[in-house]
């Protein structure tokens, strides 16, 4: 009797190349509420009276969180390929990461407002 769901030994499991140069990076920025837009005119004293407040609204924390998502994706994805880029010898797959890396870097440095604790040195 066969069974009907294939056992995981039977699947396919990318390798450590596919999975890491096949991510895509997150483009699409989340617009910031005008509540943002304004609080960053603002003098640090005012920042400071207002900022409780303002980040506690479910709006501002659903437009933070998926800036944060998006950063974070970006970044772990361009350090995944510096590090399979030191450990790569063929020549093809190098001129891939490369590229992905490029692309990445771009997207990461095109970030408006980025968060302070997500720099990276793209160098």
């Amino acid at each position: 009797m066969k069974l009907e769901n294939p056992s995981v030994s039977d699947q396919k499991i990318p390798n450590l190349y596919e999975s890491i140069v096949c991510a895509d990076p997150m483009i699409d920025q989340p617009q910031p509420p005008p509540e943002i837009m304004k609080y960053r005119t603002l003098s640090p004293y005012e920042k400071e009276k207002v900022s409780v407040e303002l980040f506690r609204k479910e709006h501002v924390e659903a437009y933070l969180d998926k800036k944060w998502k998006r950063e974070l994706h970006n970044r772990i994805c361009w350090l995944n390929l510096r590090d399979l880029k030191a450990k790569t010898k063929d020549t093809a797959e190098l001129f891939t990461i490369n590229q992905r890396l490029a692309i990445f870097a771009r997207v990461i440095q095109e970030t408006r407002n980025p968060f302070q604790s997500l720099k990276l040195d793209l160098t």
